[in-house]
């Protein structure tokens, strides 16, 4: 596991090792990082890393994301979350657009019915396994653990065309606001807007009726869903064949189904988005990103900078290399990355080609390149095409089937192994 960008104005204590002792509760976080200040000198800082081992539930996996990015699979599938200290499970769909979304709607073939309660839709129903419904509690928790999450939506008509849409800021209030859906504008798919219409609207089921609106669209159509009046998608609607007699009844969304034809299956979704490497994320205690926003202001201050990454492998053996002139783009640069020559270190130099490089993310992809490579790498990273260095890949186990998946050093770990541990961090230059 590994903690980004923490500033450590000296770095590592080379004197105390890894030590397996003093850990205390720690979770399941195999390091954690101390800092002091020495006051007389606003150089010095000095760091501590413990090794403090696995005891247990991961209380940072915090969504679909998070199970990605620890690595433990790549398959869809249920896990466990951890979300405001209580342990939820969740499928994860790790196949589309780079992995890592919650889903939180599923429908294939009819076997649940949609045309629920105000309660049940609130807490939930059907099988993780099959078709469900997440649960609008637990999806506006989930989502509110970040600033902003893409929406991504996918729909297979009867004759097996896929279509899907994705949307920037997504949010789900919660019931105080009757879990009013918000989303911002679209950001990618081959299927024509039909959200547009609900964005802003609060949740409704025949039972509880919250549009402003005299028709009771809850009830005539038969599901919970975030209605106007009435809509131009319903994909919680009756399931019913691809063309039947009834209007506007089934999983509908109109340019693709019109008013009289349904849907044979639809995924709704979310995951994090480009916001949280721009903003930070994690724990300050434990694994985390700073984030390039802050990071770019950090750096900033002054006219030179180092930067030190620090690898170890699993063996227990550290690598690391230095160099001069570090800084970091701000958001209009896409926080473009720029380093100067090598200054120190026993590490084989695999950055030289992410010098002058953009940094990208699943959902944004910066690179001049043919391949998205951070939705194929599942990170955000200063890729070029792709990388020699990825330290935001998968945590992944030492070796591994893989190939270029995991915290790669290719000098180190090659195309198909990965590091145990890394840390990346700057400290303005002492000529300053």
């Amino acid at each position: 596991m590994r903690s980004l960008f923490y500033i450590m104005l000296v770095g590592l204590l080379p004197s105390i090792g890894m030590a397996k002792n003093e850990c205390g509760d720690v979770g399941s976080r195999l390091y954690r990082m101390l800092q002091c200040h020495k006051k007389t000198d606003k150089h010095l800082l000095c760091g501590l890393l413990k090794y403090c081992g696995d005891t247990g539930t991961n209380n940072s996996v915090t969504d679909c994301r998070d199970v990605l990015n620890d690595g433990k699979s790549a398959q869809s599938g249920v896990y466990s979350v951890v979300v405001d200290g209580a342990e939820h499970d969740v499928y994860c769909e790790m196949d589309l657009h780079g992995g890592g979304w919650t889903v939180f709607q599923k429908r294939f073939e009819g076997s649940v019915d949609f045309n629920r309660s105000w309660a049940d839709y609130e807490a939930g129903f059907g099988d993780l396994n099959g078709e469900f419904w997440l649960g609008n509690s637990l999806l506006s928790q989930l989502v509110a653990q970040y600033a902003e999450n893409d929406l991504l939506i996918r729909m297979v008509e009867f004759d097996g065309e896929v279509h899907y849409i994705m949307y920037r800021d997504f949010l789900l209030g919660n019931a105080s606001t009757d879990y009013t859906l918000e989303f911002g504008s679209r950001i990618g798919g081959n299927a024509t807007d039909e959200m547009a219409v609900h964005d802003r609207q609060p949740f409704s089921t025949p039972d509880v009726d919250n549009t402003e609106y005299q028709d009771d669209c809850a009830t005539l159509y038969n599901s919970g869903w975030w209605f106007y009046d009435c809509f131009e998608a319903n994909l919680n609607g009756l399931y019913l064949p691809a063309t039947h007699a009834d209007i506007w009844q089934g999983i509908i969304w109109e340019s693709i189904t019109g008013d009289r034809g349904s849907l044979q299956a639809t995924d709704m979704m979310y995951r994090p988005s480009w916001a949280d490497y721009e903003a930070g994320f994690g724990d300050l205690n434990g694994e985390f990103w700073l984030g390039n926003s802050l990071l770019s202001q950090l750096v900033a201050q002054y006219a030179e900078n180092d930067l030190l990454i620090r690898m170890v492998e699993f063996d227990g053996e550290v690598h690391y290399i230095m160099y001069r002139d570090f800084l970091l783009g701000n958001a209009s640069t896409d926080y473009t990355l720029e380093f100067g020559s090598r200054i120190g270190g026993n590490a084989t130099d695999e950055m030289a080609v992410h010098d002058r490089q953009p940094f990208s993310t699943p959902d944004v992809d910066n690179t001049e390149y043919q391949d998205d490579c951070a939705t194929l790498y599942n990170s955000g990273w200063w890729f070029y095409d792709c990388f020699e260095a990825n330290l935001n890949g998968l945590y992944l186990p030492a070796t591994h089937a893989d190939i270029w998946q995991g915290i790669i050093w290719e000098s180190i770990t090659g195309d198909r192994g990965s590091l145990q541990a890394t840390d990346m961090m700057y400290r303005p230059s002492l000529a300053n």
